[in-house]
């Protein structure tokens, strides 16, 4: 038995299965064949734990004594040219309700095989060989009818294939590749009638005189993977029989899947069903819902099928590595892929806990290899990456879950569904929605007659789960296929999950050692890229740099345009330049100068907006104070600043007894033709700009010095990033004790635009601020994702192109599709106080999931996992 299907000569006492080319595949066909032959059961597990062909025997010896194995499957009676009617299995009304409820969904269980023929082709003689085959297998002959409350499948006495025949001669050689693949995968894409035999249509491309592609397509409800191959090979070897004089016909299987599905429905009540019920109800119990990978777009609320392949090989020095690390090791080289699997996935989801489907052939008898049928299951392996497991230990859960997925294979995926309730939405496949499947590669170049017929690589165009990754053994060579939804998934997205599986590949074959969590999957490319390429954004900020001088450049351009409307006050830019310059001289009167602290506490006014510029002016450091916080935060602000004066609407203010102060009011509004005047003198880049303290929300607020570089630096950062024009008109909302509001306050200013300022009682009004938007012709404001939201729920009418800047708080994407839905342009800003405001930036659109973009000038940005390692694109981490 061990000769027969290994393919080997001889086997001796102390030969291992899987040094002589065992793999979990032939494992199940082993045990499938044993358990008929002696009828007592034989765990999978017991084949992997005794590889030695000497032990393995003694083990079976002592088997008998465990039990009955699986009861035998009897033959039904049928009379010819009656219909026979069974039935269907669980999977199959799986299917038969998928397409049902939507058709995209039932094509992406198409199966479709395409294969190059090189030589003259029989035409006849090919569609007699399918019909041969339609005769033998009567589930090609099945259709699906729904009686009562049951899903019936019945099987015409007799169904015809027709040979489809399409000459592609005619197209233009550098055409005709393409033609014949979309008429191919048209023909795989159209929908089946599953209530019409039979189920196998075919059509023979006519590329050349002897050149040809044969296109075979299927429903999963009536074969599976395996059945594919068993069609193939009967179809050649009828194909020869009808080439020859006098071909008689093959009888029909002894067995058919319909016997199949009544032994299996026979089976559900049975204690071998009960303890598969068990052992996953307890193994799968607390399994998370979804593997939380990051996508390239939202999910849909309902899922979709539409999906996309892409095809790579293993390198066969990996190939080689990871088969001696599974000898070392005692696991497969199924396991040591789920292993890699497994670490891509957790790293990139940033889960520990989640399950991966895998198929199984579930054929547990022998006499159940040579049929087409649906008998393919689908078993749920939990990867657990917790407790931070190094390579080997990965290696070693993942043998295990392996071992007792395989023992407890027979239960259908349907039926664990029902039996575990998990929590279900439209939006995802219940229990998993990623895959991993391994199988021997499909047939090679067979001999056709006088030709030679070989598999063609194929695109379905479906893609039954979220991100599936097959992988295909053809001697040494291994060959991957990641199959995907491209609602979820970018091309260039599935590309990278490709470099990172071969990366973990490649730490299974030699960093056996190594924490999971630390395994590298980076490619030299990738990493550079990353660290260097994606942060190359130095740039020299030009003169003039403080804001004061900015807005004086920017006065001496247009003196005459509106500059600031607020609290019913217009001022031009050379109106505000003088008031500036008042506040200014007095306080420099007051004794301040370069390298002073100034504590600003004013109500929302064209004062505060003076008072701001005025600090700057004469060289000092602002300190904002927001008069409508708790009087205790500004009292802790004013002890720990310590500065030289504070400026006030109302001198009668607690927190600032024994302050020097200087009421706004007491200031004047200076000479209308008044002209900067030594402003910022001898200022350098390292001079404090604002002292600003943080929320304090995890403790007593903290104070963050920026410098007037660093100001400088962000104000030409968001001239150049933002599409922000002079003619614009910008609503200021944000108080500024709040680090954001320096963007709103002075970037408008210092680009000649016009800063309209809304009172305290506007910014936290929807209504009254949708109110000042429209009457103040509004065309871009900042906000946070709060304000934003208010809104929105007031009824705001956005005019056409509102440049929408979005920060303080992450924006969720509902938020952000409502927004793009309402007609803004949407920019999304993120960045920590300590880096002055805005560190990244990037517009939104629809459609696309919500990203804090890219670096400003000047700065580099890094996301490191625990080890401060570059992560890959897609993967969580800590932001530095």
């Amino acid at each position: 038995m061990w000769e027969e299907l290994l393919g080997v000569e001889r086997v001796g006492l102390r030969d291992n299965f899987f040094d002589l080319g065992g793999h979990s595949l032939l494992v199940a066909r082993m045990v499938a064949r044993l358990q008929q032959a002696l009828r007592v059961p034989i765990p999978v597990r017991m084949l992997f734990e005794t590889p030695i062909f000497g032990e393995f025997c003694d083990r079976i010896e002592g088997a008998a004594s465990a039990g009955a194995g699986l009861p035998p499957i009897e033959a039904a009676s049928r009379v010819a040219g009656v219909p026979d009617e069974s039935r269907a299995t669980d999977a199959q009304e799986r299917l038969w309700f998928l397409q049902q409820f939507d058709e995209d969904a039932g094509r992406a269980y198409h199966l479709h095989g395409t294969f190059r023929i090189e030589g003259p082709v029989d035409r006849m003689a090919l569609q007699r060989a399918l019909n041969d085959v339609v005769d033998r297998h009567e589930v090609l002959r099945s259709r699906c009818v729904r009686l009562g409350a049951e899903l019936r499948q019945i099987v015409d006495p007799q169904a015809r294939v027709v040979l489809g025949a399409v000459d592609l001669r005619s197209v233009p050689d550098e055409r005709r590749p393409a033609a014949m693949r979309d008429a191919a995968r048209e023909q795989g894409r159209r929908p089946f009638q599953l209530d019409r035999s039979p189920q196998l249509r075919a059509t023979l491309y006519r590329l050349g005189q002897t050149e040809y592609v044969l296109a075979v397509t299927t429903h999963h409800i009536f074969a599976d993977g395996w059945s594919v191959q068993i069609l193939i090979r009967e179809l050649v070897e009828r194909y020869e029989a009808h080439l020859g004089a006098g071909a008689t016909a093959r009888p029909p299987a002894r067995l058919q899947f319909a016997d199949y599905a009544r032994w299996l429905r026979g089976t559900e009540r049975g204690e071998r069903r009960a303890r598969e019920r068990e052992y996953w109800s307890q193994r799968l119990a607390g399994l998370p819902d979804l593997v939380q990978l990051p996508t390239d777009r939202p999910r849909p609320a309902v899922q979709t099928f539409e999906g996309a392949v892409r095809r790579f090989p293993v390198p066969a020095e990996l190939v080689r590595a990871l088969r001696q690390r599974c000898r070392d090791e005692d696991v497969t080289l199924y396991m040591a892929a789920l292993a890699a699997w497994a670490m891509v996935l957790g790293r990139h989801a940033n889960q520990e806990d989640f399950g991966i489907g895998t198929p199984v052939a579930n054929r547990p008898l022998p006499e159940l290899e040579s049929l087409i049928g649906f008998f393919a299951n689908t078993v749920i392996i939990r990867a657990d990456l917790g407790g931070r497991p190094t390579v080997r230990e990965l290696l070693r859960r993942m043998r295990d879950e392996c071992l007792g997925a395989y023992a407890h294979s027979e239960l259908p995926f349907e039926s664990l569904v029902e039996a575990l309730h998990p929590h279900r939405t439209p939006d995802r496949n219940p229990l998993f929605q990623v895959m991993l499947g391994m199988h021997e590669a499909v047939l090679g170049p067979i001999r056709l007659g006088e030709a030679m017929l070989t598999p063609l690589p194929d695109d379905p165009g479906g893609a039954k789960f979220d991100l599936s990754l097959f992988l295909a053994q053809d001697g040494d060579q291994l060959q991957g296929m990641l199959e995907y939804r491209t609602a979820l998934f970018d091309e260039a997205t599935v590309q990278r999950l490709q470099h990172h599986f071969l990366a973990a590949l490649s730490a299974v074959a030699y960093l056996p050692e190594r924490p999971v969590d630390e395994v590298p999957l980076l490619s030299a490319e990738e990493r550079h890229r990353i660290t260097a390429r994606w942060n190359e954004t130095a740039m020299v900020v030009p003169e003039p740099g403080p804001v004061p001088l900015r807005l004086a450049a920017q006065a001496a351009l247009t003196p005459d345009s509106v500059a600031l409307e607020a609290g019913g006050v217009t001022l031009t830019y050379r109106r505000l330049i003088a008031r500036v310059e008042a506040t200014r001289e007095a306080l420099r009167r007051r004794g301040i100068g370069r390298g002073d602290r100034v504590a600003v506490c004013l109500e929302r006014g064209p004062d505060l907006v003076v008072a701001l510029l005025g600090v700057l002016a004469c060289g000092a450091a602002y300190v904002p104070l927001d008069p409508h916080h708790p009087a205790q935060r500004l009292r802790h602000i004013v002890a720990d600043a310590a500065p030289a004066l504070i400026l006030l609407d109302d001198p009668a203010v607690p927190f600032a007894d024994g302050l020097a102060s200087l009421v706004i009011a007491d200031v004047g509004d200076g000479e209308p033709d008044a002209q900067p005047a030594d402003w910022s003198t001898g200022l350098t880049a390292q001079d404090l700009a604002y002292l600003i303290y943080t929320s304090g929300s995890t403790g007593m607020p903290k104070g963050v010095m920026i410098s007037h570089g660093a100001l400088a630096n962000f104000l030409t950062a968001m001239r150049d990033m933002l599409p922000l024009r002079a003619t614009d008109v910008f609503v200021a909302v944000t108080t500024h004790a709040f680090d954001i509001a320096a963007l709103e306050l002075f970037l408008p200013l210092t680009l000649g635009m016009r800063t309209v300022l809304a009172t305290w009682e506007q910014a936290t009004s929807g209504a009254e601020l949708a109110g000042l938007l429209r009457t103040a012709g509004a065309s871009a404001m900042q906000a946070t994702p709060v304000t934003w939201r208010t809104l929105l729920d007031s009824g705001w009418d956005c005019p056409e192109g509102f440049l929408a800047l979005c920060g303080g708080e992450a924006l969720p994407a509902d938020l952000a599709a409502d927004l793009l839905r309402a007609g803004v342009r949407l920019w999304n800003l993120y960045g920590p106080t300590e880096t002055t405001i805005w560190s990244t930036a990037t517009e939104l659109t629809a459609g696309v999931g919500v990203s804090v973009g890219r670096p400003v000038a000047n700065t580099r940005v890094f996301v490191l996992d625990g080890g401060l390692a570059p992560v890959p694109v897609g993967v969580c981490g800590e932001l530095f």
